[in-house]
């Protein structure tokens, strides 16, 4: 085989996977640096801090004067991951009145998987969705955690009034007839504490 056929089987084998939402670039003289889009100068790539539901409890609070959108999702869950969008806008329609949290549930507390191997999938979806807010995942197995919050289920919603009290917590359970949704239920409830007197 011809030298330059080896280095180019050789630079082909060097390329890195990376995940979907990243690109990666090889030429011919060999393995080149693996860029992520969100990695260009002026866009910070989206990492996710671990959290249970005291530290939850904590970061809220200490947004007080402020309206706080805690959106409580898993990658595993459907309805979660088409309503989640519509939190990244709602990020940007109020952001002087409105904080939006994002917090993922998908450990489910088995010691072969340990929170942290979940992360990578989760701040890929986030990177994906250019989802710059407050990124939290949950180091609490979900069940533990929906039970600590008194949460029955997700797609779950918790909007914090200005005194960091819950406000509403909204579920399917008590959502309108097409399941929970922001245009539905959510920007509705906004609306009316941003107006309280």
């Amino acid at each position: 085989m011809p030298w330059h056929s080896i280095q180019l089987v050789h630079a082909i084998l060097s390329c890195m996977i990376v995940s979907f939402s990243q690109t990666v670039v090889c030429a011919i003289e060999g393995p080149q640096k693996t860029t992520a889009k969100q990695d260009r100068p002026g866009d910070k790539a989206i990492k996710v801090i671990l959290v249970d539901h005291q530290e939850l409890k904590t970061k809220v609070e200490a947004s007080k004067g402020k309206i706080v959108v805690v959106d409580i999702w898993s990658t595993s869950c459907v309805p979660c991951m088409r309503e989640f969008p519509h939190l990244i806008e709602l990020s940007k329609k109020w952001p002087g009145d409105v904080i939006c949290i994002s917090l993922n549930v998908d450990y489910i507390g088995l010691k072969s998987k340990p929170p942290e191997s979940y992360t990578a999938n989760v701040e890929a979806f986030l990177n994906q969705k250019k989802a710059h807010i407050t990124n939290l995942q949950s180091r609490e197995p979900d069940e533990d955690l929906l039970q600590n919050m008194k949460v029955g289920s997700i797609p779950a919603i918790l909007i914090f009034d200005r005194a960091s009290k819950l406000h509403l917590q909204l579920t399917d359970a008590n959502a309108g007839d097409d399941g929970l949704t922001y245009q539905g239920d959510v920007i509705p409830a906004i609306e009316k504490l941003i107006n309280k007197p």
